[in-house]
């Protein structure tokens, strides 16, 4: 892997976000992305709100704001799953 891309998932805990984190998360071409959702409820990554992901490697939470977004490295893109 000689230049990992860098994304964004907004909108991770429905059905569509949830199916991109699969998608990404197995990519080999790509670096842990990171998931933004409305509450964390405390979670840190996304296999504590959803125990299917354990062992699928780094999946960051993040409250979602514009702020947040906007200042994150991923540059290469962002999806926006929300409803």
């Amino acid at each position: 892997m000689r230049n990992p891309r860098q994304v964004a998932v907004v909108g991770a805990t429905g059905y569509t976000g949830l199916e991109l984190a699969r998608i990404l998360l197995g990519h080999p071409e790509l670096q842990p992305p990171v998931f933004y959702v409305r509450e964390t409820n405390g979670a840190k990554c996304l296999a504590e709100l959803f125990p299917q992901f354990r062992g699928w490697g780094e999946a960051r939470l993040s409250a979602l704001s514009v702020d947040a977004i906007t200042s994150s490295n991923a540059g290469d893109g962002v999806s926006c799953d929300s409803p």
